[in-house]
């Protein structure tokens, strides 16, 4: 069933079939019902439905016909007239997904895209191939994340680790997905913009991290990549994130030098972030906030007392 489709001229029942498009090629069907709430209810409220022998547009529809279990949500519907040439329009249908597998990385590098509708993969795939994002794309998908879809994403960790992943966008994922992207070792955090500003998702493993944290690389030299300018729980602004959170941070570059700093040449994902102290911010921490930091966090601070070398 294909519902909220709002088609613009008379959609007759009675036609000899319509065309849309599937992962798995054009769909050819025949429409059995075209349905529509009764007066004063909404489409998306479950009940019973008025059934049609034709529509005039425009209004929200719900169309039952087989096969359509396999349609790609935001494709394309043509409905097929007696004169028309059934083969044109099956290539007509499969225009946009041409268009969308142009897309992908010929060398066959790339993360994994899945998104919930034909339109949110399309701007998923353009935000990526900008200059400023510039991450490959090896292949797609649209709705719920499988184990099929994990096991396509393994195949980059024999090849490049940090691609060995799947952007999931407005979609569920499956609990035996999830459990085999931790057997595997998939890299659980996203990459959205590899250079200042740098948008990355990551574990807070210790400690507590706020906004205009400056943030260091211990394994490549304690070089600095800039201060956290923002930081995002569940796609929600917040001030501060505690020991095992997840969430998606902005790292602005505060001088030149951090701001030429890039995600993949001057780290990566084998790379753990710190908060890069000094004596000043240690004193600061004494004097303001003892009583609020707990032991295991003046044990933290502690390690990276010793890491930079502070007396």
């Amino acid at each position: 069933m294909v519902e909220n489709l709002t088609y613009r001229n008379e959609v007759q029942c009675t036609v000899r079939s319509n065309c849309c498009f599937g992962i798995q090629g054009p769909i050819v069907t025949s429409i059995r019902a075209l349905l529509t709430p009764h007066p004063m209810n909404e489409l998306r409220v479950k009940g019973t439905y008025q059934n049609h022998r034709a529509i005039k547009g425009a209004q929200g529809i719900k169309i039952t016909a087989p096969g359509l279990e396999h349609a790609i949500a935001g494709a394309a519907l043509y409905v097929v007239g007696p004169q028309d040439d059934l083969e044109e329009v099956k290539e007509t249908a499969m225009g946009d997904m041409k268009s969308v597998l142009s897309r992908i990385d010929k060398s066959g590098e790339g993360v994994c895209v899945q998104a919930s509708t034909l339109g949110s993969l399309e701007a998923l795939l353009e935000f990526l191939k900008t200059p400023e994002v510039n991450i490959p794309v090896s292949g797609i998908g649209i709705g719920t994340v499988h184990k099929k879809d994990v096991m396509k994403a393994s195949v980059m960790l024999e090849k490049k680790k940090e691609f060995a992943t799947v952007l999931a966008f407005d979609v569920k994922v499956t609990p035996e997905a999830w459990k085999l992207a931790d057997d595997l070792g998939i890299l659980p955090n996203s990459v959205f913009n590899k250079k200042d500003s740098i948008l990355l998702g990551f574990d807070v493993l210790e400690g507590i991290l706020k906004v205009g944290t400056p943030i260091c690389i211990p394994q490549r030299d304690l070089i600095t990549i800039g201060g956290i300018a923002s930081i995002k729980n569940n796609h929600r602004p917040v001030d501060i994130a505690e020991k095992g959170m997840k969430v998606s941070i902005k790292i602005v570059g505060t001088n030149p030098d951090e701001q030429q700093k890039m995600y993949g040449r001057h780290f990566g994902i084998e790379d753990e972030l710190v908060s890069h102290i000094s004596r000043r911010s240690i004193d600061a921490l004494k004097a303001n906030y003892r009583d609020e930091l707990s032991n295991d966090e003046w044990k933290l601070v502690v390690k990276l007392k010793k890491l930079f070398e502070i007396l």
